[in-house]
């Protein structure tokens, strides 16, 4: 089974629905894009892209009953942007701060399920091409980096980078 969007007007509702099917069975139907033929004659074209994806795969079953004890947003100053960015802050439960590689698709599901659609996400001006992205790359950067902070800020503002990159940057990628 699969979830198909034939224009960008259509990639929210798959996301949507993508989400939906997750939160209720925990398993992933991948989005597919569905090019229409312009002409009878012609086939149409299935393509699956990696950025329209909200929800990442899973390598093995959640091992945490939550991965995530709490959830807030916040306006913080970027002394490096130079100005205000919608943060995330994310408090892991002692079991989602210590998980192996493994499970980091798990931990970042329950984020994207939860707080896609959230006004600081979804809406965010900044950066509506790869925020999933750029939230997954700051996610590893703090299991990397910060893994003992009490909290982790996640800004969907910030451009996507590598997670190599991004620990160079401090999980503060520009």
């Amino acid at each position: 089974m699969a979830l198909f969007y034939t224009d960008k007007d259509g990639i929210d509702s798959a996301r949507l629905y993508q989400i939906q099917w997750y939160n209720a069975t925990k398993q992933i139907k991948p989005i597919i894009n569905l090019q229409l033929p312009d002409k009878p004659e012609n086939d149409a074209k299935f393509s699956f892209k990696n950025n329209d994806q909200a929800l990442y795969p899973l390598q093995n079953k959640n091992i945490c009953d939550r991965y995530i004890d709490n959830f807030s947003w916040a306006l913080r100053y970027d002394h490096r942007l130079k100005k205000h960015l919608v943060t995330l802050k994310v408090t892991p439960t002692d079991c989602g701060r210590y998980v192996n590689n493994d499970q980091t698709n798990n931990f970042f599901n329950e984020l994207v399920s939860h707080h896609y659609f959230d006004e600081g996400w979804y809406n965010n001006p900044d950066n509506k091409i790869d925020s999933i992205a750029s939230m997954r790359s700051q996610l590893v950067c703090h299991f990397i980096i910060a893994r003992e902070k009490a909290s982790w800020n996640l800004e969907p503002s910030r451009k996507y980078i590598s997670y190599e990159n991004s620990i160079k940057e401090n999980c503060n990628n520009v």
